[in-house]
């Protein structure tokens, strides 16, 4: 998703998954237009993701930006100036995945973190563009996925 200033965007994102199902939902999230100069001045950006596994609630968050959203992500405790991020949820994931795909930090073009806990593991990324953070997403999805990614998302 491509937000430009004045951009208002709210949704949700709610996954009920059985206890045998398995789950890869990825999300990245542009703000401003880098090749053009353009820099998220103003605007909302509220993301909120539930998910349930067997009814149970396993994961839940929001994420809020709102006012000069370029200035906040150029704060290093926020995103230190990149205006790429995001965010890939694995289920089942466990530390033998983390593991493998910590492997690969030496590779990244941006900052990826990786964690597993309740039966997922979730990949958080950013970069300075869209590019190097797809660049980054699609090794960690080729090291989670035990079979090959889609041609669709490696073009």
């Amino acid at each position: 998703m491509r937000l430009n200033s004045r951009a208002r965007v709210s949704r949700r994102i709610d996954i009920d998954l059985a206890e045998s199902a398995s789950l890869l939902l990825c999300e990245i999230v542009v703000f401003g237009r880098a090749a053009m100069g353009e820099r998220m001045q103003s605007g909302a950006f509220v993301d909120r993701w539930r998910l349930r596994r067997g009814g149970r609630l396993v994961f839940a968050e929001t994420i809020r930006l709102d006012g000069d959203i370029g200035e906040k992500l150029a704060r290093p405790s926020v995103a230190k100036g990149g205006a790429a991020i995001g965010t890939a949820l694995i289920v089942p994931g466990d530390e033998a995945l983390v593991e493998r795909i910590r492997e690969l930090s030496g590779s990244f073009r941006g900052e990826v973190g990786i964690s597993a806990w309740n039966g997922f593991a979730m990949a958080r990324f950013c970069a300075q563009d869209a590019a190097r953070l797809r660049a980054d997403m699609m090794a960690v999805l080729g090291r989670a996925s035990t079979s090959p990614l889609p041609r669709l998302w490696l073009n």
